[in-house]
């Protein structure tokens, strides 16, 4: 992140057990273009958004869902969606990833941009320069 000239903020999981909407609160406060979230923590902030009134995710360019080994879930993704989207969510944000840390290999989906599972493999991996250049990331 130094080399980079990103500023990362990471929120341990003893606070994420106590507050689960922080890392939303950290995106709002320092108005992060890009963060990483686990579908847990994603099911966490639709449980508890309710205590919260000043949210706007406006700002974010990219919501990595990585779950490491666990699957991610695309209606998870969609309910994520369907609560935060009038409070600046957009569509095209959340971006389910998947890695191989014995490959190295890293493959990021763009959101609803698969239209059948046959055509999952095609595209599937980003670039993500422009993600990487933004100057705030949230890392859950």
């Amino acid at each position: 992140s130094v080399m980079n000239m990103m500023h990362v903020i990471s929120i341990p999981y003893a606070l994420m057990k106590v507050n689960p909407l922080s890392w939303i609160q950290k995106v709002c406060q320092y108005k992060a273009k890009v963060a990483c979230v686990k579908s847990r923590d994603m099911h966490w902030a639709l449980v508890a958004h309710r205590d919260q009134r000043d949210i706007n995710l406006s700002s974010l360019r990219m919501l990595i869902v990585a779950d490491g080994a666990n699957p991610w879930s695309i209606s998870s993704c969609d309910a994520f969606l369907n609560v935060f989207q009038s409070k600046g969510l957009r569509q095209e944000v959340i971006c389910p990833c998947a890695s191989s840390p014995e490959a190295l290999t890293v493959a990021i989906r763009r959101y609803k941009s698969v239209n059948s599972v046959g055509s999952l493999g095609r595209g599937l991996i980003q670039q993500l320069t422009e993600a990487w250049k933004s100057s705030k990331f949230i890392l859950v």
